[in-house]
């Protein structure tokens, strides 16, 4: 299934110091995509974001969402970003989603 969502979460929580994207699901799925990439909303890669990620959907069922930690910092919670998620293995399409 397609992720249908996403927020960010900046620092201090599940990952640490780094940035945490939480992806959300219609149907829980049972393997995360990768998030391959992230950009700004007006296209700026945004590169000291180390990418891919693997998500970790360990507590998808109890938490409501697939956890993806971003190693390298938080991104500026006061600009739109773009979030580009792929199923390894799969022919299916990048999902990219808007926050």
């Amino acid at each position: 299934p397609n992720p249908v969502s996403f927020k960010r979460n900046n620092g201090d929580g599940t990952c640490g110091q780094n940035g945490q994207i939480r992806l959300s699901f219609n149907q829980n799925p049972t393997e995360a995509p990768i998030l391959t990439a992230l950009m700004y909303a007006d296209g700026t890669p945004i590169t000291f974001i180390s990418v891919p990620v693997i998500g970790d959907i360990a507590d998808l069922a109890k938490k409501g969402y697939a956890s993806y930690c971003l190693l390298g910092g938080n991104i500026d919670p006061a600009k739109k970003i773009i979030a580009i998620f792929h199923y390894q293995g799969n022919c299916q399409g990048d999902t990219m989603l808007y926050e």
